[in-house]
């Protein structure tokens, strides 16, 4: 009998809290869970801008270079090559490569053997290294900010 009451007492509880939930009206005379639907939906529409800009994001690489003069042999003297891009408003990036498994891909000495000397709108001049006989410079052209 005991077991009955508090059985009987516990169902009349839960249907009295479900009961109130469906009964208060929020303050703009809706039902609460108008409001539970209404931020699914604008967590549902914010999920859904940031997977936009994460796949914007991930789409935008390092762009090609617009100019890349392939691996070009130096002896270790004064190289010019033409770029014709017209314009000195650039970013250089210069790397080396040696014969030798030893010096592959690098940068080493980058400033004190292997550099370029100067640039004009049409033409880069650099130096090798004797140990890194092959140079290869990639330019991107830099343009002006948006004002």
């Amino acid at each position: 009998m005991k077991r009955q009451v508090i059985t009987v007492l516990s169902i009349a509880a839960i249907s009295f809290l479900i009961g109130t939930m469906f009964s208060v009206m929020a303050s703009d005379g809706g039902s609460p869970w108008d409001r539970v639907w209404t931020t699914i939906s604008e967590l549902e529409s914010k999920v859904e801008n940031l997977e936009a800009r994460v796949e914007d994001l991930e789409s935008q690489r390092f762009p090609a270079p617009d100019y890349d003069s392939g691996w070009v042999y130096s002896d270790g003297s004064k190289i010019t090559l033409n770029h014709n891009l017209g314009t000195t408003e650039v970013f250089v990036y210069l790397i080396g490569k040696g014969d030798d498994p030893e010096y592959l891909i690098n940068q080493d000495a980058y400033g004190l053997y292997l550099k370029w000397l100067s640039l004009t709108p049409n033409e880069i001049s650099l130096y090798g290294q004797y140990y890194n006989p092959y140079v290869r410079v990639m330019i991107w052209k830099i343009s002006e900010p948006p004002a």
